[in-house]
């Protein structure tokens, strides 16, 4: 594999803001536009979207995950995808996706160690997701890449570890998702890019597939109120970052959350530009030439 491309998962900053203006916004300050697009869809909406549509026209490969779960915030079951009962929309979805013709990469809800209290269980996601890629190969779509996408923990061992969660026929990329929430979030002080993602690493390794790095993102020292830590902590560990992925050579991509997000109560703000020495360590990344 030469290379990672450089990905994004964009929020609107502001109440009038898209996730159009959102990403379009970040190239403007980091100079280049990004090579994938990570954006989240219920199980009822019609893919690729017209974001998916605008998004590729544009030059980035859109990164979907098609949830189960309705717009309304209704739970698909993953025993009832798994037994059939959902093949209608699954072929419609799948003819949708081979008309448009263009590649995308593609995972069904992401991160389903959450989902198991009103989806279902490990092997029930598991049949669903088998039925889910063996019914888009059946219809002829060629232009998917699926992932599957699991929480970085996961590949330590926790949930059932991640053979628990794989699909019963061949898959194209392990994904993780995984974040330094300190200090807003744990005890022991920042928490290293490798430690995070090295199990997955390992995994992938052993599976003898590429890896992605599906959601990744880092808080600055003095977040949630701490007065302590490094004014260029947050900017080291994306660099440090950087520097394992090009080292470990098997990240076919990496999608930053240029987010603010809620855990256990507590508002994170993910965003690459929260201080100048953090946009410029992000920046800089973008225009290596190892990520494309």
């Amino acid at each position: 594999m030469t290379g990672c491309q450089w990905g994004i998962h964009a929020e609107p900053r502001s109440r009038g803001g898209t996730h159009y203006t959102a990403v379009t916004n970040l190239e403007k300050l980091v100079g280049r536009r990004f090579a994938v697009d990570r954006q989240y869809h219920p199980w009822n909406v019609v893919l690729p979207t017209k974001y998916e549509q605008w998004t590729r026209a544009n030059g980035r490969t859109p990164y979907v995950s098609w949830n189960s779960y309705l717009a309304s915030g209704t739970p698909v079951s993953w025993a009832q995808i798994a037994s059939g009962q959902r093949d209608v929309w699954i072929r419609a979805q799948a003819q949708s996706i081979r008309h448009w013709g263009r590649h995308m990469y593609l995972t069904f809800n992401h991160e389903p160690e959450n989902d198991v209290t009103h989806c279902g269980s490990a092997a029930s996601y598991r049949a669903a997701f088998t039925r889910i890629i063996n019914t888009f190969r059946n219809q002829g779509v060629s232009n998917v890449t699926w992932l599957v996408s699991l929480m970085a923990p996961t590949f330590s061992g926790n949930n059932g570890g991640a053979h628990s969660w794989l699909p019963n026929t061949n898959f194209d990329m392990v994904g993780v998702d995984g974040y330094n929430r300190w200090p807003c979030y744990a005890k022991n002080g920042r928490k290293p890019f490798y430690e995070i993602f090295s199990h997955a690493h390992d995994f992938a390794v052993s599976l003898r597939k590429p890896m992605a790095v599906c959601e990744y993102g880092t808080l600055e020292d003095y977040a949630c109120g701490n007065t302590g830590g490094d004014p260029a902590g947050k900017a080291r560990w994306l660099n440090t970052g950087a520097d394992w992925i090009k080292t470990w050579g098997n990240v076919a991509f990496a999608a930053y959350s240029h987010v603010s997000a809620e855990f256990r109560k507590k508002p994170m703000a993910f965003w690459a530009d929260t201080s100048t020495l953090s946009l410029a360590a992000f920046t800089q990344i973008g225009q290596l030439p190892y990520f494309r």
